[in-house]
């Protein structure tokens, strides 16, 4: 429960990917096959699997609900950089551990290989041996892998920026995700951006609940306001 608890929070990380499958309610439920779907990613990631709900239910507590539920498979790449796919999407449990497979895959093949290692600091190691005679051309070479290194800095501090809005973004829709599924009546939910982060949970909201309300009761001592549509809709978000 500790891995799980400090793998899902970012607390820790691993030379490999992370492949969370978490248990589901029911049978009739789709579910991946597990066995499969650790030989499908041998030597490529580490599959981990939630023995029962009751793990879920510890974990939604441990993790202010941010671990995957109800058959929902989690990769973790790396720390904040993950991947949630749900089993709702997909008409079989072939379809769905064929997905999660071609996800790893997908984003191993896509991943920035360690600039040492690259084709081209390869070659150009190839090259300085060639002319450790001359001066001139290691001097050439040298101003022109320094040229390479700053290009390569640059897009990778894009990357890494573009990374960090991706697990915002995917944070978010964690959120919303755990709203949406613990609503007991159907309904609609409002969604904003701001550039104030709250001093505690759910500041902001607050707020403004207190001046809606507050306008509201304005209007609920006038009968011809009640019969507006600004007071119904204020009536249903307060």
């Amino acid at each position: 429960m500790n891995i799980a608890e400090e793998l899902i929070l970012g607390k820790s990380d691993y030379m490999m990917p992370i492949v969370y499958v978490s248990a589901t309610r029911n049978k009739s439920e789709i579910s991946v096959d597990t066995y499969e779907l650790a030989k499908d990613l041998a030597g490529v990631a580490h599959v981990v699997v939630e023995e029962s709900c009751e793990c879920t239910k510890r974990l939604r507590d441990l993790t202010d609900g941010k671990n995957p539920y109800n058959g929902a498979v989690q990769i973790f790449y790396a720390q904040n950089i993950t991947q949630r796919i749900l089993p709702k999407f997909f008409s079989n449990s072939h379809q769905f551990r064929n997905e999660v497979a071609y996800s790893v895959y997908k984003r191993l093949i896509l991943s920035r290989i360690d600039d040492e290692f690259s084709y081209a600091k390869l070659k150009y190691n190839n090259l300085v041996k060639k002319s450790a005679e001359s001066i001139e051309i290691s001097q050439i070479c040298d101003e022109l892998l320094d040229e390479k290194e700053k290009i390569i800095n640059i897009g990778n501090l894009r990357i890494q920026e573009m990374e960090d809005k991706i697990s915002n973004l995917q944070a978010k829709l964690q959120i919303f995700e755990n709203r949406l599924n613990n609503k007991e009546t159907q309904s609609y939910l409002i969604t904003f951006e701001t550039q104030e982060v709250d001093l505690y949970e759910g500041e902001e909201k607050d707020i403004i609940i207190k001046i809606l309300d507050r306008e509201f009761k304005n209007m609920d001592s006038d009968p011809n306001l009640k019969e507006s549509r600004k007071y119904h809709v204020l009536k249903s978000i307060i």
